[in-house]
């Protein structure tokens, strides 16, 4: 049986204290064509964020507040610019765009929040009660 096809991307990897490490991270085929042949626009220019953010994060927190994905990663940031149909840019302010990462790379979601990185009660609420930020590293981390 053939393996699924992916389309992978590089990411910026939150475990190295020296910000050069890379790691891949990936979105199966079936999700691209559902959102491709179900004519869901928005989504499809949301996901060419998913490249900036992944690459250049301003944080990366540990967990997620949803049953069972606690050690997802949630890459946070504010794209850059790339074609700008149905997505506005550069971010509005308060807003951020979330990228949530399964432990195998698997990108599982993405999404733009209101959402202060630096706001305890955010993060709280975002990625429940045991979440910790690894990126940038914190006196804690």
């Amino acid at each position: 049986m053939p393996k699924p096809r992916k389309w992978e991307l590089e990411a910026f990897d939150p475990t190295d204290a020296f910000g050069k490490a890379r790691r891949t991270c990936w979105i199966d085929q079936a999700t691209i064509e559902f959102i491709t042949k179900g004519l869901l626009g928005a989504r499809w220019f949301r996901l060419l964020c998913v490249k900036d953010v992944l690459l250049n994060p301003i944080a990366v927190f540990q967990g997620w507040n949803r049953e069972g994905f606690e050690d997802a990663l949630c890459y946070v940031g504010r794209p850059a610019d790339h074609p700008k149909q149905d997505i506005e840019l550069p971010a509005p302010p308060g807003r951020c765009f979330l990228t949530f990462v399964l432990p195998s790379g698997k990108i599982e979601e993405w999404r733009w929040e209101s959402f202060d990185p630096n706001s305890e009660a955010d993060c709280r609420n975002q990625f429940g009660h045991n979440w910790s930020q690894l990126w940038p590293p914190t006196e804690t981390t």
